[in-house]
């Protein structure tokens, strides 16, 4: 979820154009031209700007996106030891981009410093497409009410297809064992009570709430057989995905 502010974000243009003159490929001089309105999300500042960009005497206008790491808490359980969120971002970007065939933004790079931009921050590539909007709802109005029967299908498939193949990715292989707490450690369901009990007990503060103690002490004496563990993406919303001709992109 989203917010225009309509005001440009305070970002220093001359820090950001010598640090993806650094990370670019060929790149001789960069000149950041305009900032879009900032989108703050829920989990980072996003910002769309176009960078003009010189490699051999060639200049050109490129468009990139900025995520800029907020000082909110996290809006859902933290599942690693990194406090960054937007580095758990960029690292299982560049995992799953590494070593699958899901869409994912050309990621340009990460940024630890904070003095870079006033927080640590990474930039990926603008991807052109239709994101279905919120408010209003995108089932009352927009493209996805447009489009066909058979459009909509597409959609809905194609949706299908991309969470599959985010499930078939080999975490292991694709080095994300820190998601499940470092190499050796039981990424399993007792690991999931833990974090979701945890998340639900600071929200709790010091506030007692029996249903949820009892719910927990039931969960954790009736624990399921233990299913294979696979990368799951928690919010799989057709608005957290570009589409383009009913494709994600």
């Amino acid at each position: 979820m989203s917010d225009d502010t309509g005001t440009e974000p305070a970002i220093d243009r001359a820090a950001l154009a010598s640090w993806m003159q650094t990370r670019l490929d060929g790149a001789d001089a960069v000149e950041i031209d305009e900032f879009a309105p900032p989108r703050s999300g829920y989990s980072a500042e996003t910002t769309v700007f176009t960078a003009r960009v010189t490699r051999g005497g060639e200049t050109a206008a490129e468009k990139y996106v900025v995520r800029r790491e907020t000082p909110e808490p996290p809006v859902y359980p933290v599942q690693s030891d990194l406090q960054v969120e937007i580095e758990i971002q960029y690292r299982i970007m560049d995992a799953v981009s590494s070593h699958s065939a899901v869409p994912v933004a050309p990621l340009v790079g990460f940024e630890q410093d904070p003095s870079v931009l006033g927080a640590p921050f990474f930039v990926m590539g603008f991807v052109d497409g239709e994101v279905p909007i919120e408010s209003p709802i995108y089932t009352s109005e927009g493209f996805f009410v447009d489009a066909t029967p058979a459009q909509r299908r597409d959609m809905l498939f194609d949706g299908l297809r991309i969470l599959s193949d985010i499930h078939k990715i080999d975490w292991r292989s694709a080095g994300l064992d820190w998601l499940a707490g470092g190499a050796g450690a039981d990424p399993g369901t007792l690991r999931q009570m833990d974090i979701w009990e945890q998340y639900c007990r600071r929200e709790l503060g010091e506030r007692e709430h029996p249903l949820f103690d009892e719910g927990m002490a039931w969960l954790r004496a009736n624990v399921p057989p233990q299913p294979d563990v696979c990368l799951s993406w928690g919010d799989p919303r057709p608005g957290n995905i570009i589409w383009r001709d009913f494709r994600g992109v």
